[in-house]
């Protein structure tokens, strides 16, 4: 399958240091779940990619009008 899209992400510290992407300016301040520090932590990074794909496979599918097709994130 031919890749649309590629990018390099870097940790350091793990959860409690930073993430940056290699085709951005994006900075996170990574913490743990739970915690009161400000920042992001891994699993609601993940969330939000899941949710924002899901809803563009779900407008594919209203645009396309189709109800039984495989959506893959």
């Amino acid at each position: 399958m031919k890749s649309l899209y590629s990018t390099k992400s870097t940790v350091t510290g793990g959860r409690m240091g930073t993430a940056t992407l290699s085709d951005s300016d994006l900075e996170i301040n990574m913490v743990p779940p739970g915690g009161n520090e400000k920042g992001n932590n891994p699993e609601q990074l993940l969330a939000m990619g899941y949710g924002a794909c899901f809803d563009g496979a779900l407008g594919v599918v209203k645009k396309n009008g189709k109800r039984n097709i495989w959506l893959n994130c």
